[in-house]
């Protein structure tokens, strides 16, 4: 935690005023949560993510995440509290970080100082945190994240500061956050291109879509892709953020912890190697572009959807993950069995992506 500058200098032999006391308080808090949408860093890469601030019994009352259970973990590691999201609220994890991931609480902090106290030399001030547009996870912060005493000391320069912790755990998420998206389906495209896509508008797109996850400009990355989505019961367009922040670049090799697993799964290492694009057989929207896997040797495609007049990458959500659910590119829907087993739960069929009989888990929401 940084040292606050917001220092109260003492203007009176008497001291400063409970008022100047509490106003401390209020600047400092200001200066380490500014305005705007925020959120909290939850630490990890892999299935479960530390996340102190939030309490575990109410995260799984209100069924919005899967809370880790202590005793299985090795004794010197049974602290911190961990949590899993649930698929149905992964959306307000917006941003990733080295560390993890930011997941949204809201926008505007403010904070409220409920009485002022002198202890000794120093004071304590009891404080309530509130939130503008609270997400979900706001209601499970625990009572000592919202509810803090914070203690004001006088420095060996005379100055009075606030010495303990107002940060609402952002870490490394940038202020203000940037927002995720709801999972509002809508129709299957139906209008067809006047022409096949280019194998220079194939790259181009590919190379845009790759810089915004380098990047992490995943609104904008969302904004060329065509996501279906086979656990929503719309599922053409329902896809939020939260299913491409566990993504990375393809083609970038300056890559850092903060980017997950190569979109194109580690299939090519440059849009030069994109081979044949051919028509979808069925639907006058879709083409696929096929490649020859990098580690496999194996042909492999993905696709492109015309959609309100332009080209975008033809994203599935098939199978909810460990962790984080994202979505799939290199799918091979020109396979005929691949493609079959789709179709079938677009209809509504209540099967996995393999044909097998679906989870009740996994059912697409109602």
């Amino acid at each position: 935690m940084r040292a606050w500058s917001v220092l109260l200098p003492l203007l009176a032999a008497c001291g400063p005023s409970e008022e100047e006391i509490g106003q401390l308080v209020v600047d400092a808090f200001h200066a380490e949560n500014p305005p705007g949408a925020f959120g909290a860093e939850i630490g990890g890469k892999g299935v479960w993510y530390s996340a102190g601030f939030l309490d575990p019994d109410c995260l799984t009352s209100r069924d919005l995440a899967h809370a880790d259970e202590p005793s299985t973990r090795p004794s010197s590691d049974r602290t911190t509290p961990r949590m899993s999201p649930r698929y149905e609220t992964q959306n307000w994890i917006t941003y990733s970080t080295p560390r993890g991931w930011c997941l949204s609480l809201g926008k505007d902090a403010e904070i409220k100082v409920d009485g002022v106290r002198k202890v000794g030399g120093y004071y304590e001030v009891d404080t309530t945190i509130s939130v503008a547009d609270p997400t979900p996870y706001w209601g499970c912060m625990t009572d000592g994240s919202v509810k803090r005493v914070v203690e004001v000391r006088k420095g060996d320069d005379g100055q009075f500061a606030v010495a303990s912790p107002v940060g609402l755990y952002r870490g490394a998420c940038p202020v203000p956050l940037p927002g995720g998206a709801d999972r509002l389906g809508g129709v299957r495209p139906a209008a067809p291109p006047a022409a096949p896509p280019t194998q220079a508008e194939v790259r181009a797109l590919a190379e845009r879509f790759d810089t915004a996850l380098f990047e992490r400009k995943y609104q904008e990355a969302l904004g060329m892709v065509s996501c279906v989505n086979l656990f929503e019961k719309k599922p053409f367009g329902a896809c939020s953020v939260g299913e491409l922040v566990g993504l990375g670049p393809q083609f970038h090799t300056e890559i850092g912890p903060e980017h997950g697993a190569p979109w194109l799964e580690y299939g090519v290492q440059s849009p030069a190697e994109f081979g044949k694009i051919t028509a979808d057989k069925a639907d006058p929207t879709v083409f696929h572009v096929s490649v020859t896997h990098r580690r496999t040797h194996r042909p492999r495609t993905f696709a492109l959807q015309w959609v309100d007049g332009g080209w975008r990458l033809y994203g599935v959500v098939s199978l909810k993950g460990e962790g984080l659910t994202s979505m799939r590119f290199l799918y091979d829907l020109d396979q005929r069995d691949r493609r079959d087993v789709f179709e079938r739960r677009l209809a509504g069929e209540q099967i996995d992506e393999k044909g097998n009989a679906l989870d009740p888990y996994d059912e697409p929401a109602k």
